[in-house]
């Protein structure tokens, strides 16, 4: 299981939500907010290459996850984690951000700093959040 564990620390770190890996070797990735299982399948197929199982193949529940195994060899594990780390998925998805800044306990300066759009994520913030920042 250590491959699922650098898996999912990795996406974690990212920014990105997921499930499982303590007892299997699969993770369940979380499509951002409006896209659905095909389309992050589709899209990670095309730009870096990450091939998963849509998660809606598992049934109405498995929709807008899609499934990653984590039963390649670390190298091709860390591979995929450096890819999916570069993809800016949820810049502009905004309630997304709110949920894995909550999800993650990201310290809201650095949501902020690192994604594409800064000036979006600060209007939202100071409205969803009351909170005040400085970009």
């Amino acid at each position: 299981m250590t491959n699922a564990r650098l898996l999912k620390q990795g996406l974690e770190k990212a920014g990105w939500i997921c499930y499982g890996g303590q007892d299997n070797p699969y993770i369940w990735l979380k499509a951002p907010q409006e896209w659905r299982s095909q389309q992050l399948f589709k899209y990670l197929l095309s730009t870096i290459g990450v091939v998963g199982i849509p998660g809606n193949f598992f049934g109405s529940q498995g929709e807008g996850f899609l499934r990653l195994t984590t039963l390649g060899n670390r190298d091709e594990i860390e591979e995929v984690v450096e890819n999916l780390s570069k993809l800016r998925l949820f810049a502009t998805t905004i309630t997304h951000a709110l949920v894995a800044l909550a999800h993650h306990k990201v310290p809201l300066r650095r949501i902020l700093q690192e994604r594409q759009f800064p000036g979006v994520w600060a209007i939202a913030c100071k409205r969803m959040l009351h909170v005040v920042c400085r970009v």
